[in-house]
């Protein structure tokens, strides 16, 4: 591996991983960034991003899987199913009241589910432009 470093910086409270390599172009040293993604575990060197998941990465060996028995920790570590209750569970209440959320239902019941957390989610974003619907949507109780 190239000599290099990883930088880690936070973000709206998460923390992320940068391997920076040094290289050289005509003679000036130039940083190449690679963005290892959000940290999991700092000490053991977990990450987690879009194109690999979950992986393991030092300076000495690269990039790897993780290891079964790790794989298995992550697995039963994850959260299960909590929700945030207090502002849908608001708004459901209120659409139930006034009818409007039968008439959702009722214009196109295979899908009204989705279109009801949508709906919701929008309505709740304070103008975040649906950057993270999904991951609100996990975490609702607009999913249950």
């Amino acid at each position: 591996m190239s000599p290099g470093f990883i930088r880690y910086e936070k973000k709206d409270g998460t923390e992320y991983a940068f391997l920076y390599k040094a290289k050289r172009i005509d003679g000036k040293k130039i940083n190449d960034v690679e963005n290892l993604g959000r940290v999991v575990d700092k000490a053991q060197g977990i990450y987690k991003n879009r194109q690999r998941g979950i992986f393991t990465f030092t300076m000495e060996s690269g990039y790897n899987e993780l290891p079964p028995d790790l794989e298995t920790l992550m697995e039963n570590s994850k959260e299960k199913l909590i929700l945030d209750f207090g502002d849908v569970f608001l708004l459901n209440e209120i659409l139930k009241k006034s009818g409007l959320r039968s008439v959702i239902e009722t214009a196109d019941p295979a899908n009204s589910d989705t279109l009801l957390a949508l709906l919701c989610q929008r309505l709740l974003d304070n103008g975040g432009g649906n950057r993270y619907a999904y991951e609100w949507w996990e975490g609702s109780y607009a999913q249950s």
